[in-house]
């Protein structure tokens, strides 16, 4: 689980992030994915071949499809897909639409839209790396919110229960747990919809949400969130951080404690960036 999550807005269907791996943007998205077109990944399990792609049927071939790429995420390069809901969508394509679904996936832009009437998909999927970068659209944007909600709270939990490995994460004190533990418990609650489009209203501007650097102060986790700017290049969003030290930027902070999820607004300098 990284320990971090970038996302920016692009429009009305496109974000772009890193941070968030497909097995958890499956695990986490709702309503789940059933079907979907395969169109880049070194993957060679089980898939049905229908006009030459690689169609993988119902929620536990996919879900079989995310634990692959869980253990060898960064082994598959790009990684495209496209949902679809009808059994014999695939079979309707018009090859016009295929011209433009095989452009999508080469290009990383669409022709004229990354959204096929005969497939009624509700996502495009172009990342590279797994989890480090992707350009997603979808007809509901707001559904990615959701997975990033989910997200941080399954990596919150994990913390205040101490179940986050110690090799690629910041562990927080195992005082400050205990303490936290015995006072709130172990279960975090979901945060509410409208308390993240509040902590996420200016994703346009691109959001630099720090698990890493998460805290408990008196009883209570505080999570930083960061307006770092736009950024398709993830390589030079990590350098823009490091460039940007001692720079007076915008943050929120995303806080957990007595069950209950809040945010608050506040001007940080730079320089806690640092520990990235």
């Amino acid at each position: 689980m990284y320990s971090y999550i970038y996302v920016c807005s692009y429009g009305k269907n496109e974000v772009r992030y890193s941070g968030i791996a497909f097995h958890e943007f499956q695990r986490y998205i709702e309503p789940k994915i059933e079907n979907m077109i395969l169109l880049k990944g070194d993957y060679f399990g089980k898939s049905r071949i229908v006009r030459n792609f690689n169609l993988f049927e119902g929620r536990e071939q996919i879900n079989l499809l995310a634990d692959e790429t869980k253990a060898n995420g960064h082994n598959f390069g790009d990684f495209h897909f496209l949902d679809y809901t009808e059994a014999e969508s695939v079979s309707k394509l018009t090859d016009e639409e295929i011209k433009d679904i095989l452009y999508l996936s080469h290009m990383w832009r669409s022709v004229r839209s990354p959204f096929f009437e005969t497939l009624q998909n509700r996502f495009v999927y172009l990342a590279h790396d797994d989890d480090w970068s992707c350009k997603l659209y979808m007809t509901d944007k707001e559904s990615i919110i959701n997975v990033i909600a989910r997200k941080i709270e399954e990596y919150t939990e994990c913390q205040i229960n101490g179940r986050i490995g110690r090799k690629c994460q910041k562990n927080l004190r195992n005082k400050e747990r205990k303490a936290f533990v015995k006072k709130v418990g172990k279960s975090v609650v979901c945060i509410s919809e409208h308390l993240m489009q509040r902590a996420f209203e200016n994703w346009n501007d691109g959001i630099f949400v720090d698990l890493n650097g998460m805290q408990i102060v008196k009883n209570e986790v505080i999570i930083k969130l960061y307006l770092i700017g736009r950024f398709s290049d993830m390589n030079e969003m990590f350098d823009n951080i490091q460039k940007r030290k001692g720079n007076p930027v915008q943050i929120r902070c995303l806080c957990y404690g007595e069950n209950e999820w809040s945010v608050h607004q506040i001007v940080e300098n730079m320089q806690d960036m640092s520990r990235f």
